[in-house]
């Protein structure tokens, strides 16, 4: 079986849980069933890769009008086509930059999402339709017609649509607005190497800081922490340890002078993923209360270590697919009073975490190699 992998345009550029979970599905897929899988950013496809393949698996819902493009070519070769969500209906970017680190130092959480809906309704969307500089970006704004025509197309177009959760079928399923299209839904999980996970030893990475609290994630206003900072920020005692690149440098500058005045705060920067792994295990808590999740891949791996985690609820993350509610802590990741009341609970009454056989199976990259080499050979025989 041939298969290519389309990857949204800055993948290789901008290293997120989506290129972690198309590499390891790679991985298994071609060495448990012999599969033959290329990887290919979205705007260097050409007709000639397509001829080559049986199947094209899209991973991301990303509203890159050139998605529409592939597409295209790939009905008029009369290839079948995969699309692996990975959707969450993000909260626009400008705003996050620029308002979330003041309004989290004003303590104004509640006003945020009716803020961001004023912003994107009444300013975004109409200055795209009115300025000249802003025409061609409409496909790239939330609540637009061309945003939400593109979008709805990708899933329509596809004949089989894997979300991670049942919330984020949910989610995708609200966002195209059509419960019809949930026929063409197979949930299949965001993965763990278990084999790996159980078979790690210690690095001796940071082995000097002691309980302490972990984020890994990357460095920018969605992962949310600047909210994880300031909930703690009276708990010096508490160490802090942040690791991830660093994406939005302006985010990161006003991050750094709040840990400075805190102190015990620690920025890893992107460390080995054993390294990580070490943090994981010996960390007291994993907290990730993030503005959107799809699954939140080092929540996952954290659960796995047998940490304590904290994740946003049900609104922002799949809690209840992953179990996270079971097994953690939830919080609002708008409100630092919830924040802190989740993490504080987590690191002093640490819940004992035993997860079955089942769980760790199900969660396993050989598990969702399975899951997907069944939607492939469905294809193949329509």
């Amino acid at each position: 079986m041939k298969l290519l992998y389309i990857s949204r345009e800055e993948s290789r550029a901008f290293f997120a849980g989506d290129v972690v979970q198309y590499q390891k599905t790679k991985e298994f897929l071609e060495k448990k069933y012999g599969c033959s899988i290329d990887v290919i950013p979205v705007d260097k496809v050409t007709e000639e890769d397509i001829e080559k393949v049986d199947i094209l698996h899209f991973w991301g819902i990303n509203s890159s009008p050139k998605i529409g493009i592939v597409i295209q070519m790939a009905k008029k070769l009369n290839k079948k086509i995969v699309l692996s969500s990975i959707f969450y209906d993000d909260i626009p970017r400008l705003f996050l930059k620029y308002f979330v680190a003041p309004f989290l130092k004003n303590n104004l959480y509640p006003c945020l999402e009716t803020l961001n809906d004023i912003l994107n309704d009444f300013c975004l969307v109409p200055l795209c339709y009115l300025v000249p500089t802003f025409w061609d970006k409409r496909y790239y704004i939330r609540g637009t017609w061309e945003f939400s025509a593109l979008r709805r197309r990708f899933v329509e177009e596809s004949d089989v649509v894997i979300p991670n959760s049942d919330e984020e079928g949910e989610w995708l399923s609200k966002a195209v607005k059509s419960d019809i299209l949930k026929e063409k839904f197979v949930i299949i999980p965001s993965a763990v190497d278990v084999e790996y996970i159980k078979n790690h030893k210690d690095t001796g990475f940071m082995s000097e800081v002691k309980d302490f609290v972990i984020e890994g994630a990357r460095i920018e206003p969605s992962k949310n922490q600047f909210g994880l900072l300031k909930a703690l920020f009276d708990k010096p005692e508490i160490p802090i340890i942040f690791t991830g690149k660093v994406l939005d440098e302006k985010y990161f500058r006003a991050l750094k002078n709040l840990a400075e005045k805190r102190g015990n705060v620690y920025f890893t920067g992107k460390i080995p993923l054993e390294d990580l792994f070490s943090l994981y295990r010996r960390a007291k808590v994993h907290a990730l209360p993030s503005f959107r999740e799809t699954t939140g891949l080092s929540t996952l791996e954290s659960l796995m270590f047998g940490t304590q985690i904290v994740v946003s609820g049900e609104r922002f993350c799949p809690v209840k697919y992953y179990q996270f509610d079971k097994f953690g802590f939830k919080c609002n990741p708008y409100d630092i009073n919830s924040i802190k009341t989740a993490v504080l609970e987590a690191y002093n009454h640490p819940k004992k975490i035993e997860l079955s056989e089942d769980y760790f199976k199900f969660f396993s990259y050989e598990n969702v190699a399975d899951m997907t080499i069944e939607v492939y050979k469905r294809l193949e025989t329509k």
